[in-house]
């Protein structure tokens, strides 16, 4: 009998890498707000669905039986949310609300991508157990998820995907990488701050750590990361150089060359990556060895 998984925000960089992985015995039932995407795959089914519709909501986990639910989709561009404040409440925590709701006593598994701006950057590593303090409203609206998830349900997983970089999803946004692609291949001049620190996250290994977690009905907090600390200026130099584009149009700044122009982001956010390690036996790539995946599944898109 195939085991049927509920998840939304299947277009997103998460999504896609995570639909890469099916297991056989898996189909995935991928919720979207706006169908513009029809997945070609036998086990992937897509339906059309606003999450601010608890009935219609309640009405495709009852027929659909899914014995985990994951929960990707949200407005994660962080100064779209410090500027649309309703909005952002209202998908983000609202819609995470009508999915719990939905899935109350039903015994499912319930996962959830929630962030690592759910922190203020003030620890030199962030570990499961260290409380949150989010310095901008996206991470609010993750940090009140997380809080209705663990009040809530009976089975949870929340995970806190780091900054992720991958090829994004025809009609998704730009990641790091492929901001900084983009923007080289057409001889720009960038930008980028030197004293924001993090471990970025190849968008595969958080397919893959997603799966492990359903499949050993893993429970509790969960930070993925990659195995490379470094800031954002030397990332977009690795990029430049793994794709044999100019890294002199890259110059660096520090954060407060961008004060008053994008919302607060915590300087800090590194993340330990021991508890998957250990308890998923599971190890991220650096930096340098993501880069180089890409780099062998080119992408259309890019033409620098």
């Amino acid at each position: 009998m195939d085991k049927t998984i509920f998840l939304t925000g299947g277009t997103s960089l998460f999504g896609s890498a995570f639909l890469n992985f099916i297991p056989k015995n898996s189909k995935v039932i991928v919720v979207e707000h706006k169908l513009k995407n029809q997945f070609k795959h036998p086990q992937i089914q897509t339906v059309k669905l606003n999450i601010l519709n608890k009935k219609t909501l309640s009405q495709l986990i009852s027929r659909y039986k899914p014995y985990v639910i994951v929960h990707a989709a949200a407005i994660s561009n962080v100064d779209y949310c410090q500027s649309h404040k309703k909005e952002a409440w209202q998908v983000n925590v609202l819609g995470t609300n009508n999915i719990l709701e939905a899935s109350i006593d039903k015994n499912i598994h319930f996962i959830y991508l929630s962030s690592n701006a759910v922190f203020d950057g003030e620890k030199d590593i962030y570990e499961e157990k260290d409380l949150p303090n989010p310095v901008n409203f996206y991470g609010k609206t993750k940090y009140k998820s997380e809080s209705l998830i663990q009040k809530y349900s009976n089975y949870w997983t929340i995970i806190r995907p780091i900054t992720m970089y991958g090829w994004e999803p025809e009609g998704s946004r730009k990641n790091p990488v492929t901001w900084v692609l983009k923007n080289l291949g057409a001889k720009k001049s960038l930008k980028i701050v030197d004293d924001v620190y993090l471990n970025p996250l190849f968008n595969f290994d958080l397919g893959q750590v997603t799966w492990k977690i359903i499949t050993n009905e893993s429970l509790g907090i969960y930070h993925v990361a990659g195995s490379e600390i470094l800031n954002r200026y030397q990332w977009a130099l690795k990029t430049a150089v793994t794709f044999n584009l100019d890294p002199n149009l890259i110059s660096p700044v520090s954060s407060s060359f961008f004060t008053g122009k994008i919302a607060t982001r915590p300087q800090k956010t590194i993340y330990s990556i021991e508890k998957i390690k250990k308890e998923l036996q599971f190890r991220p790539s650096s930096v340098t060895d993501g880069l180089e995946r890409m780099k062998l599944m080119i992408h259309p898109s890019f033409n620098p």
